[in-house]
């Protein structure tokens, strides 16, 4: 029998292995499906969990508004809408977000236009406090045309100075029918004939700062110095004319080349 006449063999298919290896192939696909399909889910969850986050925060602490996004510094513009937010609504609750010293601004603003003395009872600065109490109490009294409102004044000062605005007023009460803020002309009215641009603080911010303006001699005590002169620039007391007591008036010992805070 020569070589090309060998019968040929049949191929045997190792149906045995090709099983296992497709069977691992398989399980290898539905644990990699699996894991894909927990991680997944997981990841939903994280960003759902995140969102809920974020929600949270947003509210708890006041959004920024579109102009505040864009401004140049949005916590400042934050601080400011909140601010102006309640005094428009003249309530004190909308400054309980802010602290410190914006809390006490805060408050303050809304106490000088709601004539509220209980927002300046609220502020943390117990010396800023009193002294909102007396502005606001001296405006009470000055709307109220009533001196009995000013006698209420604890502070011996403000009391003072409360009942001069009222006195010195040469305005008619009674201004109805006319175009004329009374209140306004009222304290301009007193701070200048008793020298004394303090008297403005009766007034809401904005028409006080006009008022203080509008005072032709700031020299409640008459010592012949500026009010701002004896604050700044010689730490005298603008409403003791002889500082240092000794006898001689604050102006005439500085035009004197004196100090005045030396007896």
């Amino acid at each position: 029998m020569d070589f090309g006449d060998h019968p040929v063999q049949s191929r045997v298919i190792p149906w045995k292995l090709i099983l296992i290896i497709g069977g691992g192939v398989l399980v290898a696909v539905v644990i990699i499906f699996s894991v894909l399909f927990v991680t997944r889910k997981d990841s939903g969850t994280t960003s759902q969990v995140v969102s809920t986050s974020k929600t949270f925060q947003q509210a708890k602490s006041p959004s920024v508004s579109g102009a505040c996004a864009n401004a140049i510094d949005p916590e400042v513009c934050r601080i400011a809408e909140i601010k102006s937010q309640a005094m428009l609504e003249k309530k004190s609750d909308g400054c309980a977000v802010l602290k410190d010293a914006e809390l006490d601004d805060c408050l303050w603003g809304v106490a000088t236009i709601a004539k509220d003395i209980s927002s300046c009872e609220k502020m943390m600065n117990k010396d800023l406090s009193s002294q909102c109490v007396n502005e606001v109490s001296t405006s009470i009294a000055l709307a109220a045309s009533d001196s009995a409102l000013c006698d209420k004044i604890e502070d011996v000062q403000a009391k003072a100075l409360c009942g001069s605005i009222l006195q010195a007023s040469s305005i008619e009460k009674d201004c109805s029918g006319t175009n004329m803020d009374c209140e306004y002309a009222r304290v301009l009215a007193a701070a200048n004939k008793a020298q004394d641009a303090e008297m403005c603080i009766a007034l809401d911010p904005n028409r006080a700062a006009t008022c203080r303006s509008e005072v032709l001699i700031n020299d409640p005590d008459r010592d012949g110095l500026d009010s701002s002169q004896e604050i700044v620039l010689y730490q005298t007391d603008p409403r003791n004319a002889d500082t240092d007591g000794d006898g001689y008036l604050d102006g005439d010992e500085v035009k004197s080349g004196y100090d005045p805070l030396k007896k």
